[in-house]
């Protein structure tokens, strides 16, 4: 189960001449996104996301790094045109797929409102890196 208790984010908001960039760096371990699982109870199914409370969790931590840098979105996206997203995971070992990690961000991001929707997104440069500590993610947010 993942848990983002001991997570922790930090915001930095700047501005350039095609708008806002937001640098967003959180410490702890990497969440990859779990598979989609099926649940019966009677005659009764549905499908759910295992990773659905951590990235609940982890957008609530952005959200307030977010509001400590000064910006408060009160619900409203803080992207609503096309942007580039930059992500560096740090881990201990390769063994979690890069795209599953991906999409957790990606997800978690729109759930803090920094988008709002993920098709927004043209470009996406990302990489796994070996971490010597607990792990890391590294986030930037650009417009295009």
């Amino acid at each position: 189960m993942n848990n983002v208790r001991d997570h922790t984010a930090e915001a930095l908001i700047a501005t350039n001449s095609k708008g806002y960039s937001v640098s967003l760096d959180i410490s702890g371990k990497p969440i990859a996104q779990g598979r989609h699982r099926l649940r019966q109870i009677a005659n009764c199914q549905w499908f759910y996301n295992p990773s659905g409370r951590a990235s609940d969790g982890l957008a609530t931590k952005i959200g307030r790094a977010l509001q400590e840098a000064g910006v408060f979105l009160g619900g409203l996206p803080l992207f609503s045109s096309l942007v580039m997203v930059r992500l560096t995971f740090g881990v201990r070992n390769m063994s979690k797929d890069l795209d599953n990690m991906i999409k957790f961000i990606l997800d978690t991001l729109q759930f803090a409102t920094i988008f709002g929707n993920d098709r927004l997104i043209c470009k996406i440069v990302a990489e796994k890196v070996l971490a010597t500590a607990t792990g890391f993610t590294n986030i930037e947010v650009l417009q295009v």
